[in-house]
């Protein structure tokens, strides 16, 4: 098989660079046997061929797999200057060949990097899918250039392409790429602002109404003061897409802030806030502008490694209200908990929940208002001896006053690794 050798000579490279300087380098197999599944699950009411009314189950699973995988990690230098790595994984229909080079040289007081990704991806088992086999290539270049002290330039430069075996209309082949440029101001405390400003653009061989001209302006800012942090990310951005009709074409802007303060001993609060709001152009008749916001208010307590917190939650969405439009428009409000747990170099875990309910503006055939519970939790376990375990869970059930509107979903990740 011709990958097979591609994979092969990837393998034999990293071994050849191990061997000229076998004192200066580190070099890690990590094997590995993972879970991944992803369903969902709703109800509706049919009509049957006798014309009564029964209720039936409508159920897809979108990933159900398990999978296992062979790694090789090679990096040299006290700070990594170069770090090359190759995998290869393998699922019940589905394998993947990734090969990755981070390259980091010392260029007096500026800083080079260089990184770049390849992937393939290839059905051998089963029905083949559009979008089942392709072949996706990333790089990334960037020069961080000191102005002062407390103050550093950088430059930056990404593209990336998908190539499929066979395209779609949900899977087609596309080439990204353009330029970055930001500074980043550093304050006392290891406090540090991050400011940049990005262009992006799409193009697409097989439909030119799906390339984009992508721009904008994104900052970040991660504080600390006595007794307490806080951070946000702000992003604002214009996409224009090659439609005369100007569908899709919008303004968005993105705001995550968190902060946490100590009270009392270890008592803490914590306060979160997520917005976006996007623009579509007056002339698209299909999109409609809308603002969406999620306030987490949380009091708890954190010692030794460990901490619980619990709250109120709200969450608004106000979408413009045009003739002819029924308006997705709600007010919801819940209670979460969080409960985390930390012990250096062996675990770390956290879970997140929330209850509550959400009442919709408009009530008609296709959207009620209903109760929901989401869940989220990661975690990491090192068991000792280079094996190691690891997870990301994330639920949401959603129970309306008619059972078959009911719905949930269910996402899991999971790998169980040994590293040499």
């Amino acid at each position: 098989m011709k990958l097979g050798r591609i994979y092969g000579a990837a393998v034999c490279l990293v071994v050849a660079a191990i061997c000229q300087n076998p004192q200066a380098s580190n070099f890690e197999i990590k094997t590995s046997l993972g879970y991944d599944f992803i369903s969902q699950e709703y109800f509706l009411d049919s009509v049957t061929t006798d014309s009564t009314l029964s209720l039936w189950q409508l159920k897809t699973d979108y990933l159900d797999e398990l999978r296992g995988r062979i790694s090789f990690r090679y990096w040299s230098g006290e700070q990594r200057e170069l770090e090359l790595q190759s995998s290869f994984e393998q699922s019940n229909e589905l394998f993947r060949i990734r090969l990755f080079a981070d390259w980091r040289p010392k260029l007096g007081n500026s800083k080079l990097g260089i990184s770049t990704e390849l992937e393939r991806r290839d059905r051998y088992k089963g029905v083949s899918q559009f979008g089942d086999s392709y072949l996706f290539g990333y790089t990334k270049a960037f020069i961080k250039i000191p102005v002062s002290a407390k103050l550093t330039s950088k430059i930056q430069f990404m593209s990336e392409f998908v190539c499929f075996d066979s395209t779609s209309e949900f899977s087609f082949d596309y080439y990204r790429f353009g330029p970055k440029i930001g500074l980043t101001k550093s304050f006392e405390s290891f406090s540090f602002l991050n400011v940049n400003l990005f262009l992006v653009t799409r193009q697409v061989p097989d439909s030119a109404e799906l390339d984009y001209l992508n721009f904008g302006l994104d900052g970040s800012f991660f504080g600390l003061m006595d007794g307490g942090d806080f951070d946000f990310y702000a992003r604002f951005e214009r996409k224009d897409y090659s439609r005369a009709d100007r569908q899709d074409d919008h303004f968005r802007f993105d705001f995550d802030g968190r902060g946490e303060i100590n009270i009392r001993g270890n008592s803490i609060m914590r306060i979160e806030l997520r917005s976006d709001f996007v623009f579509y152009s007056p002339e698209d008749q299909v999109n409609f502008d809308y603002g969406r916001h999620l306030l987490t208010l949380l009091a708890g307590y954190e010692k030794d490694g460990w901490g619980v917190a619990i709250g109120p939650e709200f969450g608004l969405l106000l979408e413009q209200e045009r003739s002819l439009n029924t308006v997705e428009n709600y007010f919801e409000i819940g209670g979460r908990i969080d409960l985390e747990l930390l012990k250096a170099g062996r675990f770390f875990g956290s879970l997140e929940s929330t209850l509550g309910y959400r009442n919709l503006k408009i009530e008609d055939q296709l959207q009620t208002n209903f109760v929901y519970e989401r869940i989220n939790t990661i975690g990491n376990f090192q068991l000792g001896n280079g094996l190691n375990l690891n997870w990301l869970f994330s639920a949401e059930w959603e129970w309306h006053d008619l059972r078959q509107e009911n719905s949930q979903i269910f996402l899991l990740s999971s790998s169980f690794s040994y590293s040499l």
